[in-house]
C-alpha cells in the first residue's frame, strides 16, 4: 500500500495513526473483531468457520484475541446474544 501512495512504510504507518487513531494492523484485528461479534450472533457456524471467514487459521488464536480486547470468550458472547 505504501509503494502505491509513493511514501515509505513508516509514514503511511504514521499517518494512519493520526487519522485512525490506531496502526493499519490494530484497525484489521479490530474489524476482524468486529466481524466475529457479528457472525458469533447472527449465525451458527462453528468456531473454525467463523475463524477462517475473518482470517484466523486457529480458532484459539482468534478467541485468545477476541478475549483480551472484549474480555469475553466467544463462547460466552455467543450465549449472551
Amino acid at each position: 500500500m505504501a509503494k502505491r501512495l509513493y511514501v515509505c512504510e513508516r509514514t503511511l504507518i504514521r499517518r494512519f495513526h493520526k487519522h485512525v487513531g490506531l496502526s493499519p494492523s490494530a484497525y484489521v484485528r479490530l474489524a476482524r473483531l468486529e466481524k466475529t461479534k457479528f457472525l458469533l450472533r447472527s449465525t451458527t457456524d462453528n468456531f473454525d468457520i467463523i475463524s477462517a471467514h475473518v482470517g484466523y487459521q486457529d480458532a484459539n488464536a482468534l478467541n485468545k484475541q477476541f478475549k483480551a480486547q472484549y474480555g469475553t470468550s466467544m463462547v460466552q458472547w455467543r450465549r449472551i446474544g
